[in-house]
């Protein structure tokens, strides 16, 4: 009769839901009690085929029971444990391992699935924890657990709650962030609002009310009133030219426009008003409506341009009565000039007919003769030019065979040019037919720029070249008058030499009044600076323009532009502004100009 303490061990067991060996230390499986609600499964066939559970009453399971534990359990674990089972024989102490198992295999044996296999897949891996206990000397008591359910709980508990610690993390960066951004934002805001107080220029903030919405301390300074007043106010206080009636059609107009500039009045607290320049631009934020507008104090401005307006006025009266001063000392000055002329002239002739031979002294009256008529040229062109600047210089239009007047002008350039041992070419068809223009003017232009010519060149060539060409040909910029003019047709003159030339900075002084290339050029060639503006200026009085081209050391080309057929100007139309150097009024490249040299009248 089995013994009250065995009856309790044998509770004891069966209430342990792990599978349990009893081992004899050769190795051989005493007994066996398979794992708490166990179901044994048919080995090397469909894994879904149930046997039938063997007893689990008697403890045992006679297929183990005589066979070696190597035999019993898979390859795998027999490595694993052979060390601990024979440390656990040779000290008699304890031994505890955990083992995996991949796929199929069972650690009791290929026909048992792992323990808690309600959810079990043959092919799933499993983990059991193996602990060797030596009951005696020869034998081993070996408590297989499955640990699988309860590494999985823990390997999922881990992974989720590495999930969450990762999501946390991300959480606080995005929340560090935020935090950041928050405070840059802040930093933004507190910045754009002490740069707005402390701006120069008034801002205020309009809603469709009228209602001031926000104003800087620069406005509150500019009007005198308080941050507090004046967002109880309107823009009507301030803007007294801004009344309430109109306000609806100023707002649509700023809403359709968007943006725009303009000069009005603000009134002070004390109720000065001072001219402001406003920029009003039309805003949307937060889905209301408002503008923004940025004032400016401008009094100081309205100052200046009040003074530069009366010094202006002041100057161009200046200016006229110095043209007609120079004009009315021109012709008192013509008159005893041109006694001394032809008193020098009579004197010379005297002289002949006494039959005075003294070379010196008929060297002196030709002398007086000489500097007499050059004074008189300066003076002619002092009061031409005066008499443009003052805008009362007029055309003489008159028709003329402009082929005998070309010849005209080349045959009395010829002994100027041959006083400095120059060749002179003419290119000249002989078929240009009539003109319409003012001959004195033209024939003045030509004779300047022949002289230039002259002048600067020694033992040169100077080419006279004259064509005609058609409008669309011509290298000039036209006025919209000038572009709906019949005149179509120019007459084109081009002087050319083989001269000193000029350099690219001589070309910022080419055709201004009074002004040559240098010191230099004066002190050796001598001159006033006055033929080539007036030449260009006549040129332009006559629909036309002169252009040059120039190297230095190489040479220059004068080209003068005329219409065949010039037509007078509308009134007012030839008023006198300062010549330019003509580079933006042509369509190709101009290099440099020549020096201005005066010329004796014809």
């Amino acid at each position: 009769m089995v013994s009250a303490s065995e009856t309790r061990n044998c509770a004891l067991l069966k209430a342990i839901p792990d599978a349990i060996f009893w081992i004899h230390k050769d190795g051989t499986c005493l007994d066996y009690q398979p794992p708490k609600n166990f179901t044994l499964w048919a080995s090397g066939g469909n894994p879904g085929q149930k046997l039938q559970p063997e007893g689990i009453e008697n403890l045992s399971d006679r297929t183990y029971i005589g066979k070696k534990w190597w035999e019993i359990w898979p390859l795998e674990v027999i490595q694993q444990c052979r060390e601990f089972l024979e440390r656990a024989i040779a000290t008699l102490s304890e031994q505890v391992l955990e083992v995996e198992l991949s796929g199929n295999d069972s650690l009791c044996c290929s026909q048992f699935p792992p323990l808690n296999s309600i959810n079990y897949h043959p092919y799933s891996s499993s983990i059991y924890e193996i602990q060797i206990i030596p009951s005696s000397e020869n034998e081993l008591l070996v408590i297989v657990r499955d640990l699988t359910h309860l590494k999985q709980t823990e390997a999922q508990l881990r992974h989720e709650l590495e999930q969450k610690a990762l999501q946390l993390h991300h959480t606080v960066l995005a929340l560090e962030a935020e935090k950041a951004h928050r405070q840059q934002i802040e930093e933004i805001l507190a910045f754009t609002q002490f740069s707005l107080n402390r701006a120069g220029d008034s801002v205020f903030w309009v809603n469709s009310n009228a209602q001031f919405f926000y104003v800087n301390e620069a406005a509150c300074l500019s009007l005198g009133y308080s941050r507090e007043e004046l967002i109880l106010m309107t823009i009507h206080d301030i803007n007294l030219d801004l009344p309430k009636n109109v306000w609806s059609d100023y707002w649509d107009e700023i809403k359709q426009q968007g943006s725009f500039t303009l000069e009005c009045y603000h009134q002070t607290k004390e109720g000065r008003r001072f001219p402001v320049e406003s920029t009003v631009n039309y805003l949307e934020f937060n889905g209301k409506e408002y503008n923004c507008i940025l004032a400016r104090d401008i009094t100081e401005r309205k100052q200046v341009e009040a003074q530069l307006l009366e010094t202006k006025t002041a100057a161009e009266a200046a200016n006229r009565a110095k043209s007609t001063f120079l004009a009315n000392m021109s012709h008192e000055l013509r008159t005893p000039l041109n006694a001394i002329i032809g008193y020098s002239e009579l004197l010379q002739e005297d002289a002949r007919d006494i039959g005075i031979n003294d070379s010196e002294f008929l060297e002196d009256l030709r002398s007086i003769n000489t500097a007499g008529k050059h004074l008189l040229a300066l003076i002619g062109d002092i009061l031409d030019y005066s008499k443009i600047e003052s805008g009362k210089m007029q055309l003489f239009l008159e028709s003329f065979d402009l082929d005998k007047a070309f010849t005209q002008i080349c045959h009395t350039a010829q002994p100027l040019i041959e006083k400095n041992a120059n060749q002179l070419v003419v290119q000249f068809s002989g078929e240009l037919g009539p003109m319409y223009a003012d001959l004195t003017k033209m024939r003045q232009i030509l004779f300047n720029l022949i002289s230039n010519a002259a002048k600067f060149t020694q033992k040169g060539k100077i080419e006279i070249a004259v064509k005609k060409q058609v409008r669309s040909a011509i290298p000039l910029v036209f006025t919209p008058e000038q572009e709906s003019s019949s005149n179509d047709l120019f007459v084109v003159f081009q002087i050319c030499d083989t001269g000193i030339g000029m350099s690219a900075e001589q070309l910022n002084h080419l055709f201004q009044a009074f002004m040559q290339a240098d010191a230099s050029t004066t002190r050796e060639y001598g001159g006033t600076g006055l033929g080539l503006a007036i030449s260009r200026l006549f040129s332009q009085m006559m629909g036309g323009d002169i252009l040059v081209e120039s190297e230095l050391g190489v040479g220059s080309t004068f080209t003068v532009y005329l219409p065949m057929e010039v037509k007078l100007l509308q009134a007012g139309g030839n008023d006198w502004q300062e010549p330019s150097v003509p580079t933006g009024a042509i369509a190709r490249k101009l290099l440099r100009e020549d020096e201005v040299l005066e010329q004796s009248k014809p």
